[in-house]
């Protein structure tokens, strides 16, 4: 992302984090304008050093949304979650999409 100066056409972050020294607003305009897609299991073992509601904060304030992803697991690929995203069809939400109140590892309660 910080090397090149091609538009991202979609951004997935899977049980993982854009690292935290990458100043996200210097690279906004090569984002895309739909929202960020964050994938974590609900039982991910690498949940407290990603920091969902850390990674959310960043991205909200370099005017980036997201849309949070929690399957039923660990720290693997989901196929049923990797299923929805590849469909990504408009107006359907994917099991586990996040919506107000939705728990997850390493987010905080507003």
């Amino acid at each position: 992302v910080t090397a090149g100066s091609t538009p991202l056409a979609r951004v997935i972050v899977w049980a993982g984090e854009i690292p935290r020294e990458v100043e996200l607003g210097n690279f906004r305009p090569r984002f895309p304008d739909r929202p960020l897609d964050l994938v974590i299991g609900s039982v991910d073992e690498y949940a407290t050093w990603v920091n969902v509601g850390e990674q959310r904060h960043r991205l909200d304030e370099a005017g980036l949304t997201t849309r949070l992803h929690i399957f039923d697991g660990g720290h693997r690929l989901d196929r049923e979650t990797l299923r929805a995203l590849a469909a990504n069809a408009p107006g359907v939400d994917a099991p586990g999409v996040d919506a107000p109140g939705v728990d997850a590892p390493g987010v905080d309660a507003p």
